[in-house]
């Protein structure tokens, strides 16, 4: 786990050390002498001098400390172990709970698959085009997100249900689907357009490190539910579905706030 973690982050400032590519006119590109190593520097000296050019960034770190861009990294953290909820670990929760083979809990995964289908390719388009036509862009990704988290902590609690439930758990998890890219597009309009790749590399991140400790918990929870049996044999969904109300909990906390550039104090 420590390996992994130490990967993720690894990954993630290689990426930071990447120049954006798409500059403001209002907000011009840096001349690039001054971070161009000398002839004598080594390449781990021109590395921390290009991470330290990126977080000495007064504009970057303003972005960083509104209280919704915070919000939104809090929960893109908490809403990283729920992409693990529909994988092996329920492959194994629906074949032991119910005595079915890994075939048919494959074919339960293959309805969800489908559905997100069209969630992604019909569903939120539409309601996308039809809620923008009266709210602000903002507030109309904040209420698909919001309610994305919604159906995300129904749709576990169903699958922790019996099976008469499970279907149904899977129908409503499915319009969670775009949890995440509504999330990256509500950050989109709280950075400045120069910084919004390096926002959503440290967003990144962090999803890594939430997702990171998530699979052993859950693959505990689930030896534990075993254990326990009754009501509780849905444990780890019951735990997701706790996931998904807190973030439903840190999105409502979410307000606009219209970036602003340090250089124009």
């Amino acid at each position: 786990m420590m390996l992994s973690l130490a990967s993720t982050i690894l990954a993630g400032c290689i990426i930071l050390l990447i120049p954006e590519t798409a500059h403001s006119s209002k907000y011009p590109r840096r001349s690039s002498g001054s971070s161009v190593a000398t002839s004598g520097q080594t390449w781990r000296v021109e590395i921390l001098s290009q991470l330290s050019s990126v977080f000495s960034d007064s504009n970057l770190r303003s972005s960083l400390k509104k209280r919704s861009v915070l919000l939104l990294l809090l929960g893109s953290f908490l809403a990283a172990p729920l992409q693990l909820g529909t994988g092996p670990i329920f492959i194994q929760y629906y074949s032991k709970r119910y005595s079915k083979t890994i075939e048919e809990a494959g074919y339960m995964l293959a309805i969800r698959g489908g559905l997100t289908i069209i969630v992604v390719g019909v569903l939120l388009p539409a309601l996308s085009k039809y809620i923008g036509n009266r709210i602000p862009n903002f507030q109309r990704d904040l209420v698909l997100a919001q309610a994305s988290a919604a159906f995300a902590g129904i749709g576990y609690f169903l699958l922790g249900g019996p099976e008469e439930t499970t279907i149904s758990g899977l129908i409503i998890l499915s319009l969670s689907t775009g949890l995440g890219p509504l999330g990256r597009s509500l950050i989109s309009n709280l950075v400045e357009p120069t910084h919004t790749s390096q926002v959503f590399t440290i967003a990144s991140i962090v999803e890594g490190i939430g997702s990171l400790p998530s699979g052993p918990f859950l693959a505990w929870l689930f030896s534990q539910s075993m254990r326990v049996g009754g009501f509780w044999v849905g444990l780890p969904f019951f735990f997701l579905a706790c996931l998904g109300v807190l973030v439903l909990a840190v999105l409502c906390l979410v307000k606009p706030e219209p970036y602003t550039s340090a250089e124009t104090h």
